[in-house]
């Protein structure tokens, strides 16, 4: 049966065909950033607990308030020049998608690394 469904499964990949219209535009969603602001936060001397707690209320005021968080960002964080200097990248998609180099993280090396690793368990 196993084969069987990795036939099915070959099938349904080789046929899918990705709308990078679509990608882009989910991947631009700044809410999606909203962790990468609060690392951030904690890397600039915040405590880890108090940079995500900011980070939802900037969510929250941003939505309330019908800015994008990068805006609710720029006009909360001016204690914070360090990350202030940092919002462009810090919402940019491909920067953090490139950011996530944790093992199974986002970056293009660390899914090359979890897809060779995958492999090598494959032919194992």
């Amino acid at each position: 049966h196993t084969l069987a469904s990795l036939e099915v499964v070959t099938g349904v990949v080789a046929g899918l065909r990705p709308d990078w219209a679509a990608l882009a535009r989910s991947a631009a969603q700044q809410e999606l950033m909203a962790a990468g602001l609060a690392v951030a936060l904690a890397q600039a001397g915040l405590p880890f607990r108090q940079a995500h707690a900011l980070v939802g209320e900037l969510v929250a005021r941003s939505q309330r308030d019908h800015v994008t968080l990068k805006e609710a960002a720029r006009h909360r964080l001016q204690a914070w020049p360090a990350v202030l200097d940092q919002l462009d990248a810090l919402f940019d998609p491909a920067r953090a998608v490139e950011r996530r180099t944790a093992t199974g993280g986002t970056a293009p090396a660390a899914v090359r690394a979890s897809l060779e690793a995958a492999h090598a368990r494959v032919l194992a």
